[in-house]
């Protein structure tokens, strides 16, 4: 049952691409929300 713990590669590939995905999606969200902000201000 020790062979369940270990990850297939795919399933790390998966995880890192969706995170990749993900990332530029939430960094757009917050330099917008810093730039709005900065204008309020």
């Amino acid at each position: 049952m020790a062979g369940h713990r270990i990850y297939h590669p795919y399933i790390y590939i998966m995880k890192i691409s969706l995170f990749l995905h993900l990332l530029p999606h939430f960094l757009t969200c917050h330099i917008e929300l810093v730039y709005k902000t900065n204008d309020y201000s």
